[in-house]
């Protein structure tokens, strides 16, 4: 009998330490769901923090992109085998990160801690005309400094077929384009017909150059003498002109000098702002010459091979230039006033 009943005191005390594990664990199980509810609450909570940040900061950047559009809204390149891209690699590339490296690094420094804010990169317009293998003639008739001439009298035939042209510039001298940068050219008129000028060139490395009307229409007789018109001339006028020739075939420093100043007084819209950059030796007439003309608008490149041009190098010459003539001033007084939001806005 006294068997049985320490039996049933026995069933009965693990009833109740069952049940007390049940509820134990029940309360656990309660507890920590507590728990991920307040975490999620948290991490909810962070993220709209962050996310309100990231918003707030981002009016400023807009700010401060306004002020860059104002100020910079981009660069056209223009020149030779110097600036024109190889291998990959540009100098345009070059030159916005330089400026996003030393220009924008106090601001990054201030937004780079909202994990769902990127940093802020520099947004402008960068087209790069510069073209290689072809002569320094050809090059400004091809960015429309010089005229591109019809040579001798030709007919646009009705269909969309090929015709034989000719083509010179100014003073009856020859200009020879590059079969590789032809299609940079684009969209040609010639007396009012659109179309494309196609290359052809021999074993003997002779040229020749075709018209192809876009559209079937009229026959049109052309003269020699008339303009042609092609699509690399149409560059926007807005852009700051980074410009740098080689000058082995120019015709005098005069010359020279006088086509750099075409080029510059072309982007009558860029307020005033140009680098121009020449490969010569300091105290040379041509260096003298840039140095009188363009003053601190000039850098001078110590000669050196097409090979040897130090893209990185070179963008940082130009950056400081542009520092130094006060280009990026009213944009770093921005940058300034939006570092100074950010910092109220974090409380610090």
């Amino acid at each position: 009998m006294q068997n049985r009943g320490l039996k049933v005191l026995g069933i009965i005390a693990l009833i109740l330490i069952v049940a007390g594990f049940g509820a134990f664990y029940v309360w656990d199980s309660n507890e920590q769901k507590k728990e991920i509810s307040a975490f999620q609450q948290k991490d909810k909570e962070e993220n709209e923090k962050q996310h309100k940040r990231a918003e707030i900061i981002s009016t400023y950047l807009s700010d401060t992109q306004k002020q860059v559009e104002k100020d910079i809204n981009g660069f056209v390149f223009l020149g030779d085998d110097y600036i024109a891209s190889r291998n990959n690699l540009s100098l345009e590339s070059f030159l916005t990160n330089t400026i996003d490296k030393n220009l924008f690094y106090d601001l990054n420094l201030e937004t780079y801690t909202s994990a769902s804010l990127e940093k802020y990169k520099l947004s402008v317009t960068t087209e790069n005309h510069a073209t290689k293998n072809e002569d320094y003639l050809t090059i400004l008739t091809r960015i429309g400094i010089k005229p591109i001439l019809i040579a001798k009298d030709f007919t646009i035939p009705e269909k969309t077929e090929a015709v034989s042209i000719s083509l010179k510039t100014e003073n009856n001298k020859k200009i020879k384009y590059t079969v590789q940068e032809s299609e940079k050219l684009g969209l040609t008129k010639i007396s009012d017909v659109k179309g494309n000028i196609k290359f052809v060139t021999n074993e003997n490395d002779n040229t020749k150059y075709y018209f192809f009307r876009s559209d079937a229409g009229k026959k049109k007789k052309v003269k020699s003498g008339t303009k042609v018109h092609v699509e690399s001339m149409d560059y926007a006028k807005n852009l700051i002109p980074i410009v740098f020739f080689g000058n082995n075939d120019y015709e005098s420093v005069k010359d020279y000098i006088k086509t750099q100043k075409a080029i510059v007084d072309r982007q009558s819209e860029c307020g005033n702002k140009y680098i121009v950059i020449a490969a010569t030796k300091k105290g040379s007439e041509l260096d003298k010459a840039m140095l009188n003309q363009f003053k601190d608008n000039y850098i001078r490149v110590d000669k050196k091979d097409i090979a040897e041009i130090d893209y990185e190098g070179l963008a940082d010459s130009i950056y400081n230039k542009m520092k130094k003539l006060g280009y990026f001033d009213n944009i770093e007084k921005k940058i300034n006033e939006t570092n100074k939001k950010i910092k109220e806005y974090d409380g610090y």
